[in-house]
C-alpha cells in the first residue's frame, strides 16, 4: 500500500474524501468550540437581556411610585401620625430612591425635590411631643415597629453615605443638593440622640438609649460605608474652607460639622468608663476611624478650628492609638485609606495625622508647645515608632518603582496629584517637624524621668535598627514560636535550656523526675502561683496577646499537625504553655484576680479549655499535670460543693465572672482527681435531696412517689405514656408494677429493686439501634448517638427529650446503665462546641476525606465538589446547603478550608442540634448543668456506666453468702466458680451481675463509697437454676445440684439471657 494511505480513515457515509486522524481530530475540535462559544454567547446574551428588563422595570415602577408618593403626600393633610410616616412616606421613598438616585451614582433634580419634601417632613415630625405622632417612638413600641424603625432609619444613614461619597461631583452645578445634604444630615443627627426625641417618656429611656445605641452600632461598623464617604468628602476640602479665620455657618460647613459629630458617636456611646480595654463596638469603629479617617491627608488642616477640638479629645485618640497597635501588625494600614499612592503612603499620613492632633494647636497649626490633655505619652511614643518604621519600611519597598512613577509623572498621568504634597504654605516634612523640637523632647525626657516611660524608652532605639527590620522582612520568620516559647518560659521562670525535654508521648513525665522534685510540683508554675498579680503589665499583655491568637489556631489546627508534624509548638512545649496557663487560670481564679484583668482571664481560659479538651480526647499531657496546681490548697470536697452553690452561674460564654473559689470548680474542675469529682457530683445530689426534704417534696419514703404500671413488651411506650410529663417530679421515687407478655401482673413489691430494673430495661429498649431513636457510630467502638431520622418519627423529639430524663433519673438515683455514648453528643450534653478534630471520632472516613480535601495538591475542582450535603432519610433524599447559596459555590483552592470546616460543623453541631437539644432538655430536668461540666466527655460516660473495670472474683467469693444446705465446700459451689474462673468466666460473671443489678457495686470508683460484692446462692431443689429479680439485697442465685460443669455453664447462660424477671419463678 502506498505509504501516504497507511494513516487515512475512512470516514464512510460521512464524506466523500478521506483525511487524516489528526485532521479530523481537529476539525471535531474546532466544531466544539464553535458549539461551547455559541452556548455562552447566547447564555450571556440571555442574562443581559434579564438585566437591563428588570433594570427597566425597576425604573418603570419606581418612577410611577415616586408620581404616586408626590401625590400622597400633597394630599396629606394635618398632622401625620408615626404609622403613616412609616409606612406611606417612608417605605414608598426608599423604595423609588434606590433605583433612581443610588443605583444610577448621581442625584437628579427631581429626586432631590423629593428628598427635600421627605426630610422636611420628617425633621417637622420629630419635634413633636405626641407618642401617636412623633416616628421616633416606633423604636419603643412593638417588636415589629422597632424591626421597621431600625431598618428604615440605617437605610437614611446608608443613603447620607451615598449623598458625602460624592458630594463634590454635584455639588459645585447644583447648589440644592448640599441644601438636602444639609437636611439629611441634621435628621441623622437628631435621630442618633435619644435626648433629642421630644416624646419619649421617662420610664422608656433605657428602651430608647438601646435602639439608638444599635443604630450607632451601624454606623462603626464597615457595613454602613459611612465613616469611608466622610473620609473621601474630607479629602476635597479645601484650604480656603477650613483656613479662615472667621468660620462661614454655610450648608457646607454644617455638612462638615454634623459628619464629625457622627463619626465621634461611637466613641461616646460605647465609651468604656476609664476600662483599658476597648468594647468591640468601639474597637470596629476605632479601625473605621484609623483606616479611613486618619489617611486623609492634610486633615487637621482642613478642619474647622471650631470643630477639630473634638478631635484632639483623649476620649478619640487613646481608642486610636490602640487600635493602630492592632491595625499594623497586620499590615492593614498600608494597604486601606483614602489617600493616593502615588503620593504618599497612608500610614504616612497616619503617622503626620497624629502627630498634628497630639502636638498641634487648636486652629491647625503646626506651631505648638504642648500636647494634648490626657493623652497617654507610653502609647503616643509606641504609635510613632511603630508608624515610622512602617513608613521607612513602605518607602523602601517601593524605591524600584521611583523611576516608573516619575515617567509617568513626566508624560503627564499623574497630573493633579501634586497637589497632595503641599496644603497652601505648607509641605509634608513641616507635619514632623514638632517630634524634632526641643519643647517635645524635654516634656518627653520628663515622663522618663517620672518612671512612667520606663518600659516604652527602648522604642526610641528602634529607628537605629531599620536596616536589621527590612532585612528581616525579606525572609519571613521561621522562629516565630521559638521566640513565643522563650516568652513563656521568661513569664514562668523557665530557661530555654531546662526546656529540652523529650517531645514524644505521654511518658515524658519520667523526665521531670530527676533528683529530688516531686514531679507534680514540676507541672506548677512558681512564679504564676499568685495570678496575674505576680506579673508585670507588659508579661500579663504579652499572656493576652498570645492566649487570644493561639487559640483561634487551635480551631483550625487538626490533630496530624498537631501531633505528628507538632507544628507550631512540639507537644513538650504544648505541655509547658498547658502547665503555665493551667497554673495563672486556677491560681487567678482562687485569689479572684479575674474581675482586674477580665480579657486576659477570658482569653487564657479558653485556651486552656481548648489544650485540656484535646488532651482529653488525644492524650499528650501526664495526669499530673492538670492537679498540679491545686495538689497543696485546694478546697476540701465537701465544702467545695457548698461553696459553688452560693456563688453566681458561671456561664461559658465570653461574658465570664469570676467570683472567687466558687468558679474554678467550674471553669478548671480538672485539678481535683475525678474520683473527688464523683463525690461532688454525689454531694450535689445530696444537697439537692435535703432541699427538696425541707421543701415538703420528700415527706414521707413513698409519700410522694410515682406508681406506675408497665408491659414487659412495651417498656419504652409505656414509660413515655405515663413519666414523660412529669418533667422534674421524675426526682421523685418510683413505684413499679410489671405486665408479662403473658398480660399477667407480675407478683412482686417494688422496694427499689424494680424501679432500678426498669430503668435498666426501659434504657436498653430505648438505645437500641432497631427501634430508631439512637444509632451506633462507625468507629470500633460503635458509641451510641442520636439517629437523625428520629425527628422524621411520630414524637421523635419528644421520645429523645424522654430518654433525657431516663437517663437523668439514672444519674440522680446512682444506677448505672452499661451504655456509652459518642464523644460529640457528650460535648452537646456539657454545652461544648465541636470542632473538626472531633469528626474522628464519629465518622472516622468522613474525616479522612476532608483531609484529603484540605491537603489536596491540585486543583481542587477536579474532585466537582459544592457546599452542599446529601442525607437520605426513609428512602428519600435531602440536599441540604451547607451556607446560602451552596449549591452554586464551587469548592476551590482558596474556599476549601471553609468547606471542610462547614462539612465538619453540619455534621457535628447542625445535623444533631435539635436532637441534642431535646435530650438535653430532658437530662437537665433531673441534673443541673453546673453539675454535668464537673467532667469531659469520657469522664461523663464513666460516670454513666461505670467504666470497663475488671470484676474481683476472690472479693465476690469471700463476700458470697450460701444457705439452703449449701457450704463454700459443697461439690456444685465448687463448680460454679470453676466456670467463673475460666477464661470467659468473667464474662458470665458480668452478665450476671449487670442482672442483679451489682454492676454499679464493680467500679472502683465508687469502692469507697458502697458495700463490697456480695452474692446470695441458695439451694433448689429441681433441674433449673433460676435467676431471680427481687427487691431484696444481695438478690439470690437459686442454684440446682448439677454435677457436671458443662451443664452448669450452659444453665447459667440460659438463665442469664432468657431476661424473664419474675416468670420462671
Amino acid at each position: 500500500m502506498d505509504d501516504s494511505r497507511k494513516n487515512l480513515v475512512s470516514l464512510r457515509g460521512a464524506s466523500a474524501r478521506e483525511i487524516t486522524r489528526d485532521a479530523l481530530l481537529e476539525r471535531v475540535s474546532h466544531e466544539r468550540e464553535l458549539r461551547n462559544f455559541a452556548r455562552r454567547a447566547n447564555s450571556a446574551a440571555l442574562f443581559i437581556q434579564r438585566v437591563w428588563r428588570s433594570y427597566n422595570v425597576t425604573m418603570k415602577v419606581a418612577l410611577q411610585l415616586q408620581e404616586e408618593w408626590n401625590i400622597s403626600v400633597q394630599d396629606a393633610s394635618g398632622r401625620m401620625r408615626k404609622t403613616w410616616i412609616s409606612c406611606f412616606l417612608l417605605r414608598p421613598f426608599l423604595f423609588f430612591i434606590t433605583p433612581l438616585s443610588l443605583r444610577q451614582c448621581t442625584v437628579q433634580g427631581q429626586a432631590v425635590n423629593s428628598m427635600r419634601t421627605c426630610f422636611l417632613i420628617l425633621l417637622e415630625n420629630l419635634n413633636s411631643t405626641a407618642v401617636d405622632i412623633n416616628f421616633c417612638s416606633l423604636a419603643i413600641g412593638t417588636i415589629e415597629e422597632q424591626r421597621m424603625w431600625s431598618y428604615q432609619v440605617k437605610k437614611l444613614v446608608s443613603l447620607c453615605s451615598f449623598m458625602l461619597s460624592d458630594y463634590d461631583s454635584y455639588s459645585l452645578s447644583c447648589s440644592e443638593v448640599a441644601a438636602v445634604t444639609a437636611l439629611l444630615m441634621r435628621l441623622v443627627i437628631t435621630l442618633t440622640d435619644s435626648r433629642a426625641w421630644k416624646c419619649i417618656p421617662d420610664e422608656n429611656l433605657e428602651d430608647a438609649d438601646r435602639a439608638v445605641k444599635g443604630l450607632i452600632r451601624f454606623i462603626g461598623c464597615d457595613k454602613s460605608g459611612l465613616f469611608r464617604s466622610i473620609g473621601r468628602y474630607m479629602t476635597k476640602l479645601n484650604a480656603s474652607f477650613t483656613l479662615q479665620s472667621l468660620v462661614q455657618k454655610d450648608d457646607k460647613f454644617l455638612i462638615t460639622a454634623s459628619a464629625i459629630t457622627l463619626l465621634l458617636r461611637p466613641f461616646l456611646a460605647f465609651n468604656s468608663d476609664g476600662n483599658e480595654s476597648l468594647t468591640l463596638d468601639m474597637q470596629c469603629a476605632a479601625e473605621q476611624y484609623c483606616v479611613y479617617i486618619l489617611t486623609v491627608p492634610w486633615l487637621v488642616q482642613r478642619i474647622p478650628a471650631l470643630i477639630l477640638r473634638a478631635l484632639k479629645h483623649k476620649s478619640i485618640l487613646m481608642p486610636c492609638f490602640e487600635t493602630i497597635l492592632i491595625l499594623m501588625n497586620y499590615s492593614t494600614m498600608d494597604i486601606s485609606g483614602v489617600s493616593s499612592a502615588n503620593d504618599m503612603p497612608c500610614v504616612g499620613w497616619v503617622l503626620s495625622n497624629v502627630i498634628s492632633l497630639v502636638t498641634g494647636s487648636d486652629n491647625g497649626s503646626i506651631q505648638s508647645s504642648s500636647f494634648t490633655d490626657g493623652v497617654d505619652i507610653v502609647k503616643y511614643v509606641h504609635v510613632l515608632n511603630i508608624l515610622a518604621d512602617r513608613l521607612l519600611i513602605k518607602i523602601e519597598n517601593n524605591r524600584l518603582a521611583k523611576k516608573e512613577r516619575l515617567e509617568l509623572e513626566e508624560d503627564g498621568s499623574s497630573a493633579g496629584t501634586s497637589g497632595e504634597k503641599t496644603f497652601g504654605s505648607l509641605n509634608y516634612m513641616d507635619l514632623l517637624r514638632p517630634v524634632c523640637q526641643q519643647w517635645h523632647l524635654s516634656k518627653l525626657m520628663v515622663t522618663v524621668k517620672s518612671n512612667t516611660l520606663t518600659d516604652a524608652s527602648d522604642c526610641f532605639t528602634l529607628n537605629s535598627d531599620l536596616k536589621q527590620i527590612k532585612g528581616k522582612q525579606k525572609q519571613p520568620s521561621k522562629d516565630v514560636a521559638a521566640k513565643w516559647v522563650n516568652v513563656l518560659h521568661k513569664i514562668g521562670g523557665k530557661s530555654q535550656t531546662n526546656a529540652d525535654y523529650g517531645s514524644d508521648g505521654n511518658d515524658s513525665q519520667a523526665g521531670y523526675t530527676q533528683g529530688k522534685t516531686n514531679p507534680v510540683d514540676i507541672w506548677d508554675v512558681e512564679s504564676l502561683r499568685c495570678g496575674l498579680e505576680s506579673i508585670s503589665k507588659e508579661k500579663s499583655c504579652l499572656i493576652h496577646l498570645f492566649c487570644a491568637t493561639y487559640a483561634h489556631l487551635l480551631l483550625v489546627l487538626d490533630d496530624i499537625e498537631f501531633y505528628e508534624k507538632q507544628v507550631p509548638f512540639s507537644l513538650e512545649q504544648q505541655r509547658r504553655i498547658a502547665s503555665m496557663l493551667n497554673t495563672l487560670v486556677y491560681n487567678g481564679l482562687l485569689h479572684n484576680t479575674g474581675r482586674q484583668n477580665k480579657l486576659i482571664m477570658d482569653a487564657a481560659s479558653r485556651c486552656l479549655q481548648m489544650l485540656y479538651e484535646r488532651d482529653c480526647r488525644h492524650q499528650f499531657c501526664p495526669p499530673s499535670l492538670w492537679l498540679s496546681p491545686a495538689r497543696k490548697n485546694r478546697p476540701p470536697i465537701a465544702m467545695a460543693p457548698r461553696t459553688h452553690e452560693v456563688q453566681p452561674d458561671v456561664r461559658s460564654d465570653d461574658n465570664l465572672t469570676f467570683p472567687s473559689m466558687g468558679s474554678f470548680i467550674t471553669v478548671t474542675p480538672h485539678v481535683y482527681p475525678f474520683e473527688e469529682r464523683v463525690q461532688m457530683f454525689r454531694e450535689f445530689i445530696k444537697m439537692d435531696k435535703t432541699s427538696r426534704r425541707m421543701a415538703g417534696e420528700l415527706n414521707a419514703p413513698g409519700e410522694r412517689s410515682v406508681a406506675i404500671v408497665v408491659r414487659r413488651g412495651h417498656l419504652v411506650e409505656d414509660g413515655f405514656q405515663q413519666l414523660n410529663s412529669l418533667g422534674t417530679k421524675l426526682k421523685s421515687s418510683i413505684h413499679v408494677s410489671f405486665v408479662s407478655e403473658c398480660g399477667l401482673a407480675e407478683a412482686g413489691l417494688d422496694y427499689g429493686g424494680l424501679s432500678k430494673e426498669f430503668l435498666t430495661d426501659i434504657s436498653k429498649g430505648a438505645f437500641d439501634p432497631q427501634y430508631g431513636l439512637f444509632c451506633q457510630t462507625s468507629t470500633s467502638e460503635r458509641l451510641l448517638i442520636p439517629n437523625t431520622s428520629a425527628r422524621f418519627q411520630e414524637n421523635g423529639i419528644q421520645m429523645i427529650e424522654f430518654v433525657g430524663r431516663i437517663v437523668g433519673k439514672a444519674l440522680y438515683e446512682e444506677i448505672l446503665l452499661d451504655f456509652s455514648f459518642s464523644h460529640v453528643f457528650v460535648q452537646k450534653l456539657l454545652g461544648r462546641y465541636c470542632f473538626l478534630d472531633e469528626l474522628s471520632t464519629l465518622d472516622p472516613e468522613l474525616y479522612r476525606n476532608l483531609m484529603y480535601v484540605k491537603n489536596y495538591e491540585g486543583d481542587v475542582k477536579e474532585l466537582s465538589l459544592d457546599f452542599t450535603v446529601t442525607e437520605e432519610s426513609y428512602g428519600k433524599m435531602h440536599v441540604i446547603e451547607l451556607r446560602p447559596g451552596g449549591k452554586d459555590t464551587t469548592v476551590t483552592n482558596e474556599n476549601k478550608l471553609q468547606y471542610v470546616h462547614a462539612m465538619a460543623d453540619y455534621k457535628l453541631n447542625r445535623q444533631m442540634l435539635p436532637l441534642s437539644n431535646a435530650f438535653y432538655r430532658g437530662l437537665t430536668d433531673l441534673i443541673s448543668p453546673s453539675w454535668l461540666k464537673l467532667f469531659n466527655a469520657s469522664e461523663f460516660n464513666q460516670l454513666l456506666s461505670g467504666g470497663n473495670h475488671d470484676i474481683d472474683v476472690d472479693d465476690l467469693r469471700k463476700n458470697t453468702r450460701y444457705t439452703g444446705g449449701y457450704s463454700e465446700g459443697s461439690r456444685t459451689v465448687k463448680l460454679f466458680w470453676e466456670v467463673l474462673n475460666q477464661k470467659n468466666g468473667v464474662c458470665f460473671l458480668s452478665l450476671l451481675l449487670a442482672v442483679h443489678e451489682l454492676h454499679y457495686l464493680a467500679s472502683n470508683i465508687y469502692s469507697q463509697l458502697l458495700l463490697s460484692i456480695r452474692l446470695h446462692v441458695m439451694c433448689l431443689f429441681g433441674q433449673h437454676l433460676e435467676v431471680r429479680m427481687w427487691s431484696g439485697y444481695p438478690p439470690p442465685l437459686h442454684l440446682p445440684t448439677y454435677k457436671r460443669a458443662s451443664t452448669l455453664r450452659a444453665k447459667l447462660l440460659y438463665a442469664i439471657n432468657s431476661n424473664a424477671g419474675f416468670e420462671l419463678s
